[in-house]
């Protein structure tokens, strides 16, 4: 699919998977690690099948240095395929320059 040419306020960057085949109505979990550099970064949004469904942002486990947060969501679908999406919002002119990251991201049955 070629990249989007529309600009959508707010959204400064996502990254989209390909159609992921499940089980419905079988529990997964959805684990990913973040890195905040700074407390006014914003936040990543995570979307199952285009619906919002977790935020994290630099306060909820801290920011800077070299650490990295683990995050574990889980989820239950009710389609025999997910597409996860995360959407990074740059918080305002200090975070435009952060250095946020996501990194080990795996969604598998629970």
């Amino acid at each position: 699919m070629p990249p989007s040419t529309n600009t959508e306020y707010g959204v400064s960057i996502r990254i989209i998977s390909a159609p992921v085949g499940v089980t419905p109505n079988i529990p997964y979990k959805l684990t990913f690690w973040t890195y905040f550099d700074n407390q006014y970064a914003g936040f990543i949004g995570v979307q199952f099948n285009d619906v919002a469904y977790y935020t994290i942002d630099a306060t909820d486990h801290g920011w800077g240095g070299t650490s990295f947060t683990l995050n574990t969501v889980d989820y239950t679908p009710t389609t025999s395929t997910v597409t996860i999406k995360f959407e990074f919002l740059f918080g305002g002119p200090n975070g435009v320059n952060s250095l946020d990251r996501i990194d080990g991201i795996t969604f598998a049955p629970a």
